[in-house]
């Protein structure tokens, strides 16, 4: 997955900007590869300092994949009886993921099968980090 993000370091910004996101995405763990491809879905960077922002707060993001949170609360309607084609039709699973893990907004991400949610805001770069 960290293929996908080689045009990271790319992006336009200053030498140490793009040198720190190659370094950041060679150590990026499999956990933090599908939050980055959700919220660059989300949110493309328009430069490296958006970029490196991203990159350097990933433990912001919370998420919860989908499927199996999609199998689980249907197992629990079924089994109470709830009509499957009402489900199919009616039911909001985004804004249900948001009351259950009490996220004030999220997204779906369709490519990476998570519900994303930033669970504070970002600093910018000048304030949180500092680049050398």
């Amino acid at each position: 997955m960290k293929d996908n993000f080689k045009e990271l370091p790319a992006l336009s910004g200053p030498p140490q900007y793009q040198s720190y996101l190659r370094e950041r995405l060679e150590t990026l763990s499999v956990r933090e590869s599908y939050i980055l491809a959700a919220v660059l879905q989300r949110a493309p960077p328009r430069n490296a300092e958006e970029a490196v922002e991203t990159a350097a707060r990933l433990d912001c993001y919370e998420f919860v994949e989908i499927d199996g949170f999609r199998e689980t609360v249907e197992k629990k309607l079924l089994a109470k009886e709830f009509d499957k084609r009402v489900l199919d039709l009616c039911f909001d699973l985004n804004a249900y993921v948001r009351i259950v893990h009490n996220f004030e907004n999220s997204y779906t991400s369709q490519d990476t099968g998570l519900y994303v949610h930033r669970n504070y805001d970002l600093s910018p770069p000048e304030e949180g980090m500092t680049m050398q």
